[in-house]
């Protein structure tokens, strides 16, 4: 007689392929729970390569710590809706050796001591994401530069953006950096000229303003960065404007290219950065809220960048049918955001032509009419499609599960017209979609902002989903999921409240700023 087999006679391996497919919250709070064996595999590595921790905003510092002591092997956490308190930062940094990415929310408060010890304890970090603060500028970014392996720092926060990052501790160490975000804060022209010299040979990603903290132009020391393949650009200011755009039109090795808010720039400098296939490799392009936007800059456009996958012209309003006439010949165009622009059903016309468009958005676009929406089920490959603050009237909503077979994501927020009915029986029919279509701001609870895809790979919203949320980490789509809180000690008493009833006297040596708690 044969002996029964059970799941026990799997080998480690097979297992560990099987959890890979339970989610986070069971994976800590069940799975581990299980027996020796199964608490053991669980903490396979293989099963934490693309688990993402994202605290809920309503979870509590408690429930924060007790999750990151059951995930020792956890690489990414993100903890980006408020800040947390020194007991969290205590956790993260004596049970998470094997961190590779961490992003703190933009407020949190760092103290020099704290960045010390996660040098220390986490030293394999490659990508971080940290407020910068006016205290210790210099001290905290010499911590910082101690990171071996860090890749990609981005100094997030408002805190006085108008004094200068100093990044020469950047340059002299990081000796693994690829790319810097500076979230517009300004720097000195000598040290970021400095640290390009340093980092030339290896830096991939820029976020910069146009000018620096003493009224220089820094887009002609970029010209040294010949492995620069991605840029943004905010702040544009009347310094140096030729030698700018100069420099700018000789980056032929950039892939990708934001220009935001660069209103007062003449329309021929602009233009000028294009031509002659100066930026003949861009895959993708964004300018945002340029009003001088026209026709020539479109053609040109079209004719020097025949790369383009992505192009966002978002909030450009006196964009028009004209300038999408020729949109057609971006062979590989994927993804168009017009959002704000002041085409008419003539410019959609245009689009229908793109037969690629997976990615398509037109919110606010006031001239629409009834005839553009019934143009809407030509584009039959869309994954992503907006039409928030549109007149939706003639929508053929009824025909979209037939005619936009990949559709993932309609958001139709703030729109009136809408055939409920309709509306209805797409979601039966196709419950994976998502749907957004809230009419109150209220209701709805979000800003109007336009997710974006990336080139690539299929777009998708990073907007909330019921129970869980997809965002791109190194190229690849993985789900962050809301973990279920875990019962508070002290009948759910918040930490801080549960240190005064015991009368602790808490100093956050590793937190934020030194606090006392008493009776």
């Amino acid at each position: 007689m044969e002996s029964s087999k059970s799941i026990e006679d799997l080998p480690n391996d097979v297992l560990v392929e099987i959890l890979s497919y339970v989610s986070f919250n069971d994976l800590i709070h069940s799975v581990q729970h299980v027996c020796t064996r199964w608490r053991e595999v669980s903490g396979d590595i293989m099963l934490w390569r693309n688990r993402v921790y994202s605290p809920a905003y309503g979870e509590s510092d408690v429930n924060i710590a007790g999750v990151l002591e059951q995930t020792p092997k956890l690489r990414t956490l993100i903890i980006n809706e408020r800040g947390v308190r020194s007991m969290v930062l205590r956790a993260l940094a004596q049970h998470c050796p094997h961190l590779r990415k961490l992003i703190f929310f933009e407020h949190q408060r760092l103290s020099v001591k704290f960045l010390k010890v996660l040098v220390s304890k986490c030293p394999n970090i490659e990508s971080l994401s940290i407020p910068h603060m006016e205290s210790s500028n210099l001290t905290k970014m010499k911590v910082i530069g101690r990171f071996s392996n860090l890749k990609d720092v981005c100094l997030g926060g408002w805190a006085d953006r108008e004094k200068p990052v100093v990044l020469k501790p950047l340059a002299d160490g990081c000796p693994s950096l690829q790319r810097l975000d500076l979230k517009g804060k300004m720097v000195m022209y000598d040290d970021f000229a400095y640290f390009l010299l340093k980092k030339k040979d290896q830096l991939e990603s820029l976020d910069i303003k146009w000018g620096s903290a003493d009224w220089k132009c820094l887009i002609p020391p970029l010209t040294l960065c010949t492995r620069l393949r991605k840029l943004l650009i905010i702040d544009y200011s009347h310094l140096n404007i030729e030698a700018g755009f100069q420099a700018l039109g000789s980056l032929h090795f950039i892939t990708s290219l934001t220009l935001n808010y660069v209103n007062d720039a003449d329309i021929n400098c602009v233009t000028s950065v294009f031509k002659k296939n100066g930026l003949k490799q861009l895959e993708e392009l964004r300018i945002i809220g340029y009003d001088s936007y026209d026709d020539r800059l479109a053609d040109v456009i079209v004719k020097n960048c025949s790369k383009l996958k992505l192009l966002f012209l978002k909030d450009c309003f006196n964009l028009s049918d004209q300038s999408v006439k020729n949109f057609h010949l971006l062979h590989h165009l994927e993804s168009v955001n017009l959002s704000s622009a002041g085409i008419t059903d003539a410019g959609v016309a245009s689009l229908t032509k793109c037969t690629k468009l997976k990615y398509l958005s037109l919110k606010h676009c006031g001239f629409l009419t009834e005839t553009s929406m019934k143009l809407m089920i030509e584009f039959s490959n869309l994954r992503i499609l907006k039409l928030d603050s549109c007149n939706i009237k003639g929508l053929p909503i009824n025909l979209f599960s037939s005619h936009l077979p990949c559709l993932t994501l309609f958001s139709i927020n703030f729109c009136r017209n809408i055939d409920q009915e309709a509306l209805a029986l797409l979601k039966t029919k196709k419950p994976q979609l998502v749907v957004y279509d809230y009419f109150d701001a209220y209701d709805s609870g979000e800003e109007d902002y336009d997710d974006e895809p990336i080139v690539g790979v299929d777009p998708v919203d990073e907007e909330p989903m019921a129970e869980a949320q997809q965002m791109y980490i190194e190229g690849q789509v993985v789900i962050i999921e809301a973990v279920e809180p875990v019962a508070d000690e002290a009948n759910s008493i918040e930490d801080e409240d549960l240190e005064l009833l015991l009368g602790v006297e808490s100093l956050f040596d590793i937190g934020v700023e030194k606090e006392v708690w008493k009776h």
